[in-house]
């Protein structure tokens, strides 16, 4: 077989991430060889979050009976992001591995 005469050239993956989109652009020396945009779902997820919170609110104020408090569920995990940042970060690691870079 004939050695193979093509030549690679290095290609970078640039982020530059932002508060309701991620720009994505895959870049060889100084040419950007593609480029797109990944919009958040960040104010979507805050929305649904006060919606719920609102429905727990309009039940605890209805006259119902009584119910013992809870008090020993405010405590969060290491490691622990918002919602909407947790969002930033998995579709951006999906992308990461869905192209191998």
């Amino acid at each position: 077989m004939a050695a193979s005469t093509q030549i690679t050239k290095p290609i970078q993956l640039k982020i530059d991430p932002g508060s309701q989109t991620t720009g994505i652009a895959l870049v060889s020396e100084n040419a950007v060889i593609w480029g797109a945009e990944l919009t958040h779902r960040g104010q979507a997820i805050k929305a649904n979050l006060e919606s719920r919170r609102s429905l727990r609110r309009g039940r605890r104020n209805r006259k119902t009976r009584y119910r013992q408090p809870r008090f020993l569920n405010r405590t969060r995990p290491n490691g622990w992001l918002a919602p909407s940042l947790e969002h930033r970060v998995q579709t951006t690691r999906l992308f990461r591995t869905y192209y191998a870079i």
